[in-house]
């Protein structure tokens, strides 16, 4: 039998068409020679073409699967950096609450200076100001002596870093020094005795009689009043001699001015 074509008038058959006319024109054994031939020739050009096939869609499924995990590295980036903007943001929050707590100090300080609660209360009605016996009892029940006694080497040198040039100045300065430590770890037993401590009657300037809550203001206020003294009999020079005497409220004085 001669080589088969699948080439008809110049127009290619289908192998299905040659397949049918071969049923029906060739013998068994034609048939079966042919049909191996088809076969072969066949896989060999539809393996290529399956192979190509499968490359493409291949392609295409890795393709899809990486953008889909493109997609959760960029979307897992992307949560990691709104993350760490969210953690800056919390961490400026922060500070500028911590500036604020600051400046509110600042101001609450300032006025505490300007204003200590307790003067009137616990000190004479004179100046230079001296504690009365209330003052006395206060200063006492808050361990006054024990805290100078701790304390009076640093907060004497912090009033002589400003240069006081008057006893008022040294007065400011021992009580702003005192407030400043109000919520430091030395002064918490003092903290804890304050918020237990028994309302105070107190006589006013009018004659009447003043209950109030004790305070850590008065209690800086009751300890400034010793630790202004202290300085002043350090530095005798900053009391003028002739308004000592009108005032009397100093005990006696004993120095050389420098």
């Amino acid at each position: 039998m001669g080589e088969l074509t699948g080439v008809v008038n110049g127009h290619t058959r289908d192998i299905a068409e040659i397949k049918d006319e071969l049923k029906t024109k060739a013998s068994a054994a034609d048939v079966a020679e042919i049909k191996e031939e088809l076969k072969t020739k066949a896989s060999a050009a539809d393996v290529a073409e399956i192979k190509e096939e499968l490359k493409t869609k291949a392609s295409a499924k890795e393709l899809t699967e990486f953008k889909v995990e493109i997609k959760d590295e960029l979307k897992s980036k992307a949560s990691a950096k709104e993350f760490d903007e969210l953690k800056f943001d919390v961490r400026d929050l922060k500070q500028d609450v911590r500036h604020v707590e600051l400046m509110l100090s600042e101001v609450v300080t300032f006025l505490q200076t300007k204003f200590p609660a307790g003067k009137l209360s616990l000190s004479e009605r004179h100046s230079p100001a001296r504690l009365n016996e209330y003052g006395k009892k206060v200063f006492q029940d808050m361990n006054g002596s024990q805290f100078l006694e701790e304390h009076s080497e640093h907060l004497l040198a912090e009033i002589e870093s400003y240069s006081p040039v008057s006893p008022y100045d040294v007065e400011a300065l021992a009580y702003e020094l005192i407030v400043d430590m109000m919520y430091l770890d030395c002064f918490k037993t003092i903290r804890d005795k304050v918020y237990y401590y028994p309302a105070l009657e107190t006589p006013d300037r009018h004659g009447g009689w003043n209950i109030s809550e004790l305070t850590l203001q008065d209690v800086c206020y009751v300890f400034s009043i010793p630790l202004r003294d202290m300085y002043l009999e350090e530095h005798p020079w900053l009391v003028p001699r002739e308004l000592e005497k009108q005032g009397g409220g100093l005990p006696k004085l004993e120095g050389k001015q420098p």
